[in-house]
């Protein structure tokens, strides 16, 4: 059963009378079915949503759901469309199965809209933090050709490489970060409980101490008297550089940027080359006409300059232009693509030649995310050492003269 919201409405009688009232249903559907059960007019029907409560509280997900968790559904959506259940049926199990309470709530509700004789596309597009517009136009694409259990396997397959791809950069990632953290933490327990001791050390004996045990001790000083404007003044950095890629200028940069870098600049690239053909590749094989798929494929790229790329592509094919000769020109995909593309064109296969496309870049992403992994551990361990030498000498370089004056 559906969870119920509070709604306010304002209606009028047949004298014309204004009514104000409250009441708790499933959906804004059913208020004014009732309203108008009760020989009333609606004018205008309003959720009641509370600045606080404990329901919202325990329906909010950290990081929202979780990729492994959308990869489930689609192949058991798959699996029970080909078995010939009815989608409400299919919807209701699944609502049941979820581990993700947003998802639980989403696929309930979607399941009275399609009760009511909603499309299933329709029911989905109304969550777009969950179902993004690829996935929406492919399960209209199923509805409209009959189709749905074979758009839902390929869903299902699009997000099970979108899965894999997702978990093979973080794997690559996870090593780097654990050493960057424990650097992190080691360098806060020196500075904050061994420098300062060893100051007392120092202090109490009259040594003279050198430019770098100096420059040490100012640092703990500073790290922990003004330590917690530090972490504020970190966030509010990483607050302002998130803003800042928010704008579309940012983003242009901070993209080019990104692209420019040694060894994650070409994976950056790989990435959205791989994307542009898996998922111009999905949208075709389903009938979807190329422009609107051209235009989805865009949206689905993260990097301004790629999808700058794939917006002059789509002006190209508008104007009845050649999408492999656009392609050919481009400044950000490599000419493999555009020659690929002009075979897949020329020989009316398309989906298949991007598929090859996908393959071929499957591999050079496994590559380069090694290379990512193994560019960043020497770099890791050189920081790491150069810290630990400048800590070591600058605490022995006392010490010898504190040997020497006790001497």
């Amino acid at each position: 059963m559906a969870q119920l919201k509070t709604f306010s409405y304002i209606a009028i009688d047949p004298t014309g009378k204004k009514i104000k009232g409250q009441m708790d249903a499933p959906s804004k559907d059913k208020v004014i079915e009732h309203i108008y059960d009760l020989g009333l007019t609606p004018l205008s029907v309003d959720e009641i949503i509370p600045w606080f409560s404990w329901q919202k509280l325990k329906e909010y997900e950290i990081g929202g759901i979780p990729l492994s968790e959308k990869v489930f559904l689609m192949k058991q959506f798959s699996v029970m469309i080909n078995a010939g259940l009815p989608l409400t049926s299919i919807l209701d199990i699944l609502a049941k199965q979820a581990n993700s309470r947003k998802l639980r709530k989403v696929l309930t509700e979607a399941r009275e809209k399609v009760a009511g004789g909603m499309p299933l596309s329709k029911a989905f597009e109304e969550y777009p933090d969950v179902f993004d517009p690829i996935t929406i136009a492919l399960i209209r694409a199923g509805e409209e050709s009959g189709h749905l259990d074979l758009i839902f396997r390929r869903l299902s397959a699009e997000y099970t490489q979108k899965h894999k791809l997702v978990s093979r950069i973080r794997s690559a990632m996870i090593y780097p970060i654990i050493i960057i953290i424990v650097i992190v933490i080691v360098l806060i327990l020196i500075m904050t409980f061994v420098v300062p001791e060893m100051k007392k050390v120092f202090i109490s004996f009259g040594v003279t101490l050198p430019l770098i045990t100096r420059i040490l001790i100012a640092l703990s000083d500073s790290l922990i008297k003004y330590g917690l404007f530090y972490l504020i003044g970190f966030f509010l950095l990483i607050f302002a550089i998130r803003a800042a890629i928010k704008n579309p200028s940012g983003k242009k940069i901070w993209d080019r940027i990104i692209l420019k870098l040694p060894v994650a600049g070409p994976l950056v690239s790989k990435l959205q080359i791989v994307t542009f053909a898996r998922i111009l590749a999905l949208l075709v094989a389903s009938g979807v006409p190329i422009l609107r798929a051209l235009e989805l494929t865009k949206e689905s790229l993260s990097n301004y300059w790629f999808q700058a790329e794939v917006e002059d592509l789509i002006n190209v094919v508008k104007k009845g232009g050649n999408m492999a000769s656009r392609l050919l020109q481009s400044e950000f995909f490599p000419p493999v693509v555009g020659y690929m593309v002009n075979v897949g064109q020329k020989t009316g296969k398309l989906e298949e030649v991007l598929k090859k496309l996908v393959a071929y870049y499957d591999v050079e992403i496994k590559e380069a995310t090694r290379s990512l992994s193994a560019a960043l551990q020497p770099i890791l361990i050189f920081f790491l050492g150069a810290i630990v030498a400048f800590i070591v000498v600058a605490i022995y370089l006392p010490l010898i003269s504190l040997a020497q004056n006790i001497g």
